[in-house]
């Protein structure tokens, strides 16, 4: 084509990405997977189809910036908060022993310089966060407590890998002249520095007001134009400051996740990040390759188990040292064992500055490949002993503990799982806003760890059970138990606990609405009463009246006719219907 650009390798990888997707799809499997085999098909190790790595590795790191763009507006400051013990305890520990215990294996036991010891450690320490952030948010795992904990640690992978990154060219250059390595390092932190107050600072007094003016011209397009700057545009600034280009989007994401914007800006870049991802995904399939892999199987296949299982156990190790469930360890650890893509550009930039052997970088790169292609695999796996775990303890009658809740503040605790507390959860849910369930039926336990849901087994009437969900950091408790004086008793304790804590009750009728409120409940609502009214308007409705219509009768009915409701009744209550 004209300008010497040719569009048949761009077409290529779209359609083996289409192909190769569409056929896992209906295999029930991931759809990433797809992608890597599509790219080790069409790469120089497969039919020669593509052999632009250069273009797709920047096509890749750029669907690898979205995703965490995507993610930062997932999660505003106050969920940060929430998962800062497992940020600065179970991630850093994670990165820190992996890499210290890869690094000495290295170097005491396969003989290669510190320099290789350093990278290779580190580099083996790192996760996949393209990988696992993926396939948490296609499996609705992200604002479950094992995303949050999985999220944490690869948040610390993505901090860690910059000093690694900033070393290669360094140790490349001079690799016995440590104070030059001190001094590159210092600059980078400085820079680095330099570069979030600046982000954060544009955040504050510069995107807001932007975004307000764009918005108020209603121009769909200059929107979408305006998300796609911020990307790109802190990230560069992030990028020029010796940082990664990840981070800067991740930071962009947080600063906008505190507006009245964030989902129409997720919805806009969302078709990006897809495209770009899977291109990031191919990308990695592109370096394998399948003759090496049958030919050198045996250290291969070594190399890739002992790494797999020596992560996994690292892990779950320190998860449970951090208090965290024997489940929700489990399922981190399995979740979290394989290489990541950090790993792939540090062995790759190493062996290409001589750093060490390419037989070396060969070897692992094939290996961290490998480990990325089996976590779509893996990560059901890690699901299921998360659910087989937790249908054990609740068969068990095991209480809720402290340490279920302990990262949680400013959540919502609610009492009973029912039909009205799974309303309840189900919209907490969708709405990704934290909470935690207490209910004493062991089938509703079992029911909704098989949904995934934050249940635990307790009485919540007992002031020990809601210390232990984190009543006092809660920011509200939803009463749903059908027990008149059950409902009574959590409330009393409830208020007794935290003063300021908001109470929504659900009360039978309205003297036992009126008992509820007197014990502490901010808002009691009447089951019965409530219903009778929306019966009332479906039958407005069926009779042909318009929605205007129905909602002032409503207003008219709970101002007036409510307030009859509250007097002493005589005669039936209900109508046997027949």
């Amino acid at each position: 084509m004209e300008h010497g650009f040719s569009l048949e390798p761009i077409l290529i990888v779209l359609i083996a990405a289409v192909i190769v997707a569409l056929v896992f799809q209906r295999l029930n499997v991931s759809p990433i997977l797809g992608y890597l085999v599509a790219g080790a098909l069409i790469g120089e190790h497969g039919f020669h189809l593509f052999e632009d790595q250069e273009t797709a590795a920047a096509l890749g790191e750029l669907g690898v910036v979205f995703l965490l763009f995507v993610i930062g507006l997932e999660l505003s400051f106050s969920r940060l908060r929430v998962i800062r013990r497992h940020l600065f305890g179970l991630g850093a520990l994670q990165v820190g022993i992996t890499a210290l215990a890869i690094g000495a294996v290295c170097y005491f036991a396969a003989g290669y310089r510190g320099s290789v010891a350093v990278l290779v450690g580190g580099g083996l320490a790192l996760s996949s966060t393209a990988m696992v952030m993926q396939l948490l948010i296609e499996r609705g795992e992200i604002s479950t407590r094992s995303g949050r904990a999985a999220f944490a640690i690869l948040l610390v992978q993505d901090l860690a890998a910059i000093p690694l990154l900033a070393l290669v060219p360094i140790l490349a250059a001079q690799t016995e002249m440590a104070g030059n390595t001190y001094q590159a390092l210092a600059s980078a932190g400085i820079n680095g520095i330099a570069a979030i107050v600046v982000i954060l600072l544009i955040g504050r007094f510069v995107l807001r007001p932007v975004y307000n003016i764009v918005a108020q011209t209603k121009s769909s397009e200059l929107f979408v134009a305006l998300s796609l700057f911020v990307v790109l545009g802190v990230g560069y600034i992030t990028h020029t400051a010796g940082l990664s280009m990840t981070l800067g989007a991740f930071l962009a994401g947080v600063m906008l996740a505190e507006t009245q914007y964030r989902h129409q800006i997720e919805a806009d870049i969302e078709p990006f990040r897809g495209v770009l991802l899977a291109l990031f995904f191919i990308n990695v399939g592109l370096s394998i390759n399948v003759f090496d892999i049958i030919e050198n199987w045996l250290p291969i296949f070594t190399v890739t188990v002992v790494l797999l299982v020596f992560k996994a156990l690292v892990i779950f190790a320190l998860a449970l040292a951090m208090r965290l469930p024997v489940p929700i360890a489990g399922h981190i650890a399995i979740l979290l064992c394989q290489g990541g893509e950090f790993a792939l550009v540090l062995l790759g930039s190493g062996a290409a500055l001589g750093l060490f052997p390419a037989d070396l970088a060969a070897l692992l790169i094939t290996v961290v490949a490998i480990t990325m292609m089996v976590t779509p695999l893996l990560a059901p796996l890690g699901a299921l002993w998360e659910e087989k775990m937790r249908d054990r303890e609740a068969t068990a009658s095991v209480p809720i503990s402290a340490s279920e809740t302990d990262e949680l503040s400013g959540h919502m605790v609610i009492a009973g799982f029912g039909r009205t507390g799974r309303t309840v959860a189900r919209m907490l849910a969708e709405a990704k806003e934290p909470f935690v369930v207490v209910d004493l039926s062991i089938e509703n336990v079992a029911r909704g760890r098989e949904e995934r849901a934050p249940v635990f087994y307790g009485d919540a009437g007992r002031q020990a059970v809601l210390e232990s969900a984190g009543i006092a950091r809660a920011r509200s408790l939803i009463v749903t138990v059908d027990s008149a004086t059950g409902s009574e008793r959590i409330t009393t304790n409830a208020r007794r606990l935290n003063p300021g804590l908001r109470i929504v009750a659900r009360a039978r009728d309205y003297e036992h609405a009126d008992g509820l409120e007197k014990l502490g409940a901010d808002v009691a609502i009447p089951e019965l009463e409530e219903g009778s009214l929306r019966l009332g308007a479906e039958a407005l409705r069926t009779a042909g009246r318009v929605d205007a219509e129905v909602e002032t009768a409503l207003a008219e009915l709970r101002a007036d006719e409510y307030e009859k409701l509250r007097r002493p009744q005589h005669g039936p209550s209900e109508g046997s219907g027949g």
